[in-house]
């Protein structure tokens, strides 16, 4: 069964920003201290900068969370 893009995400995993490992990719994130977070695009972008305020989730699709620059804490991935 395929998911469509509009749907909601069915889970959520907390992660650990770096610099050199790719996660599963993820739909959105969310934060509990508001901060910039550089991620990779599943668009193939590198290191794009987004700020995320605290408790809000912020739509992207993504495969890494890089730890240099990203100042948002307590990060949330969305699935």
């Amino acid at each position: 069964m395929s998911r469509s893009s509009t749907q909601p995400p069915m889970d959520a995993e907390a992660v650990t920003p770096s610099d050199s490992t790719n996660i599963q990719t993820f739909r959105g994130i969310n934060c509990a201290g508001s901060g910039y977070i550089y991620v990779d695009m599943e668009s193939g972008r590198a290191n794009v900068r987004h700020y995320v305020s605290a408790g809000s989730a912020y739509p992207c699709v993504g495969n890494r969370i890089y730890s240099t620059g990203t100042t948002a804490t307590e990060i949330t991935v969305l699935r």
